[in-house]
């Protein structure tokens, strides 16, 4: 990384690519909520706002799996290839928590929401099934099940958005700092706990430590 920070290197592709998305984001909500012809819109009562923070959230959460799965290879081909699989593989979860969800307990359908693809899935059930009640997702319903039996709510899909992007991102940056890679240096597995890595070295102890790189070479 030619001596860049490494929160640098990561912040620069994700506000590359949050960039892309969150446009692509925002015309996904206006192309959902517009009244194209005398059918009425894809979604009739929605809010377009509340749809855009879905999108993007999901968005954001879709960036930090990305993180995270690249850390674990040294190729980006091989990266790309595996990351492609595990993207797929992350939904299947969803057919079988559709098939159980009248019976699955609300801490079941949130743990299922860890993987971002499932997230998105139950929040799009949750939007149809809004829709279907005439009201659509608004913010004043945000915190309310679409019916008095079901207490799974579209807020809690936002809120395991924001929790499966921190978690995407605390594995990337722990896996990257013990595993660098080729040209990095490593951590020790333990590395959290020591208050060098979080408030650095003093001056003698580097001082040292270049002393002993300059004896060795």
């Amino acid at each position: 990384m030619m001596g860049l920070n490494g929160w640098l290197h990561w912040l620069a592709w994700f506000t590359k690519y949050f960039i892309f998305l969150v446009i692509t984001m925002a015309l996904a909500a206006i192309f959902f909520t517009v009244k194209y012809n005398e059918n009425g819109r894809v979604l009739n009562q929605s809010s377009p706002s509340l749809l855009f923070v879905f999108f993007t959230l999901y968005a954001i959460s879709s960036i930090m799996f990305c993180f995270c799965v690249s850390v674990f290879f040294s190729k980006a081909n091989i990266a790309a290839a595996a990351g492609g699989i595990i993207w797929f593989v992350n939904y299947i979860p969803y057919f079988f928590v559709a098939q159980s969800y009248d019976t699955m307990s609300l801490g079941t359908k949130a743990a299922s929401c860890l993987l971002s693809n499932v997230a998105m899935s139950l929040g799009a059930e949750l939007i149809g099934k809004f829709e279907g009640a005439g009201t659509g997702v608004q913010w004043s319903n945000l915190n309310h099940g679409t019916s008095i039996d079901d207490d799974f709510t579209f807020g809690l899909v936002l809120v395991m958005f924001v929790v499966d992007s921190f978690i995407y991102g605390l594995i990337a940056w722990y896996v990257e700092a013990v595993f660098p890679g080729d040209y990095g240096v490593p951590q020790p597995w333990y590395f959290p706990v020591l208050s060098t890595y979080w408030c650095g070295k003093s001056k003698e102890v580097r001082t040292l430590e270049v002393r002993t790189f300059t004896c060795i070479y």
